[in-house]
């Protein structure tokens, strides 16, 4: 049978702190809502979806919704580092005119990421519904 430190990123402290907040089995975590996991003491919002993304890939839900969720949040992670180089480079930016090209790319790269999120949050509420 699997439990929560099966999970990757839970220890005996972090299982503690989960069991404290009613998060008391992998299913638990897998379907717990973000809000509700950065209420923990020592988990964040990074670190809420990683530990939820970890439990999902466990397999105690449809593996293939699940999949599909953190493909998603890999990719909204992927834009969002891209729109961060972007505006690095649109800040070092001596024309007015790249500047505002490159400030419009990275909002659009942010909307996508946005937009992904959006799709991987209704997939797990597919899952939690499920």
């Amino acid at each position: 049978m699997t439990t929560i430190t099966d999970v990757s990123g839970v220890g005996p402290a972090t299982a503690s702190a989960l069991a404290e907040a009613g998060i008391a089995s992998v299913e638990d975590l897998a379907s717990a809502k973000l809000r509700v996991l950065r209420q923990v003491p020592g988990i964040g919002t990074v670190r809420a979806r990683s530990l939820r993304e970890a439990a999902l890939a466990l397999g105690t839900r449809d593996t293939a919704v699940s999949e599909r969720a953190i493909e998603l949040r890999r990719q909204a992670k992927a834009l969002e580092k891209k729109a961060k180089k972007l505006t690095k480079r649109a800040r070092a930016s001596k024309s007015k005119k790249k500047r505002k090209r490159r400030l419009a790319e990275v909002a659009e790269l942010l909307a996508r990421a946005d937009k992904k999120l959006r799709k991987a949050d209704k997939a797990d509420q597919e899952l939690a519904n499920a």
